[in-house]
């Protein structure tokens, strides 16, 4: 495990449970879950999470508490990819992340416009050096990935395209794996 992201799964994510925050472990963390290893070397260098937004205002309020506890800077952008998103920033990078999500009466809207069954708010209990996180369901996990990487990931070759390619292997078939090479 990174050493700076150690606040996070020690403090931030036991404050947020501790506050009847429900949350969601996405991105590279979440399919570190998923896949039951984490990468150091490239890819897990931030933890990524979504909250309901009902809880988003109380989220907001212990996020920024948090950070100034942890010397943290928080950082909050008011439009994120067609939502909100708060940042907890460690050496002026992210470290964490939370974007909401809008749970409707008969659906979930995410970013990119992306509506999901009420089963997307369904914990799966994952464990990755000993600490325990709740994520999406694999299902959902892939499909939040494929579309991060179609939306925001079109420069092969980048830093970030390698990094998410990393994440992508023993994750996504070779097939999905294929539309992205």
């Amino acid at each position: 495990m990174n050493e700076h992201l150690k606040p996070i799964f020690q403090t931030v994510l036991p404050a947020l449970e501790k506050a009847g925050i429900d949350y969601w472990v996405w991105g590279g963390i979440g399919i570190a879950g998923a896949k039951k290893v984490f990468r150091e070397e490239i890819s897990n260098n931030d933890v990524d999470v979504i909250v309901k937004d009902s809880d988003w205002e109380k989220s907001k309020i212990l996020l920024r508490q948090l950070a100034f506890e942890l010397g943290l800077e928080y950082r909050e952008s008011e439009k994120y990819s067609d939502s909100f998103k708060i940042e907890l920033i460690y050496k002026g990078k992210e470290i964490f992340s939370a974007v909401p999500v809008f749970a409707k009466d008969d659906h979930v809207d995410f970013r990119y416009g992306q509506k999901f069954p009420l089963d997307f708010l369904e914990p799966e209990l994952r464990e990755v050096d000993r600490y325990k996180f709740p994520t999406l369901k694999d299902k959902y996990l892939k499909e939040l990935f494929i579309c991060y990487f179609e939306h925001n990931l079109n420069k092969k070759g980048s830093k970030y395209w390698q990094k998410h390619m990393i994440d992508a292997q023993g994750f996504l078939s070779e097939e999905q794996i294929q539309k992205f090479q």
